[in-house]
């Protein structure tokens, strides 16, 4: 919640660091739809390519999963 509004006032600076935490956060959720509805989210927040690319290994992971 804190994060969020810093991310839209300024993506590039606080993309990634948004998009680590969804991740982490659809990591530790029980509930496939939940971390699936995460980590696309993380996806889109990412600007670093490695970590865009590891973010599409868990969608495709979580978002099969439902």
């Amino acid at each position: 919640e804190i994060l969020q509004p810093l991310w839209q006032q300024n993506p590039t600076l606080h993309g990634d660091t948004l998009a680590r935490l969804q991740w982490s956060r659809a990591d530790m959720l029980s509930s496939a739809k939940d971390s699936c509805a995460l980590a696309q989210s993380a996806f889109a927040a990412a600007y670093a390519p490695n970590l865009k690319q590891a973010i599409q290994t868990a969608i495709t992971k979580y978002c099969a999963a439902r």
